[in-house]
């Protein structure tokens, strides 16, 4: 789908380790007749929403967006983070309906609203990318590009993307890490900084084009 660059790798692989850790936990008790305290249906959709809650960002946050392949990483984000949510709502309601527990409740649907708008709001941003869809600005750009060295190692990037159109409207966005790097590779091949076009999503922050005329 998306480009597998190394911190994608990394997020995907604490994300299956963690859900097979869980799962590997709960046959363990199951086999040895141990309650667990929950269905592991819903065990499963606890660790598939929070994992996504927790590791979902990075999913366009180390994505590489080509014109091509630029909804790839959002619906993968939206569908882990909304799905995420929406399942374990599904899980909360079969529970209450097995338990013999009255669906009628207000505290029941109330805390399944809940985690429904955590996960909508989670995936505000992507989602309002993949309806929008990437903008496409031109206008005179610049690029300042910070970066700083870790007391304790490591380095951090910092960009600030500037374009102004031919109207005079003016667009600005912060960029951290990842999308930082990939901007200044996607800018700095351009010399003449006067007339650029961009091709970006805006939400998410992430350049996915250049042209310089």
């Amino acid at each position: 789908m998306y480009t597998m660059t190394l911190p994608m790798m990394i997020v995907w692989f604490i994300a299956l380790s963690v859900t097979l850790i869980v799962t590997w936990a709960a046959a363990s008790h199951r086999v040895k007749g141990e309650p667990i305290g929950m269905a592991l249906l819903t065990l499963a959709a606890i660790t598939f929403w929070f994992t996504g809650l927790i590791l979902g960002f990075f999913v366009t946050h180390f994505s590489s967006p080509t014109l091509e392949t630029w909804w790839h990483a959002l619906v993968v984000r939206v569908a882990w983070q909304i799905g995420g949510a929406l399942l374990f709502g599904l899980a909360i309601l079969t529970d209450a309906l097995l338990t013999g527990a009255r669906l009628r409740r207000p505290g029941t649907w109330l805390f399944v609203a809940v985690c429904v708008a955590i996960g909508a709001l989670a995936s505000f941003n992507p989602l309002r990318d993949l309806i929008e869809g990437p903008a496409v600005l031109r206008g005179a750009a610049q690029i300042d590009v910070e970066r700083h060295t870790r007391v304790k190692g490591g380095a951090s990037i910092r960009a600030e993307v500037r374009l102004t159109t031919p109207d005079g409207d003016r667009y600005a966005w912060n960029l951290v890490g990842w999308p930082a790097e990939k901007a200044e590779e996607a800018l700095g091949q351009c010399v003449d900084m006067d007339d650029v076009e961009i091709t970006m999503l805006r939400r998410t922050k992430r350049v996915i084009d250049t042209h310089c005329r």
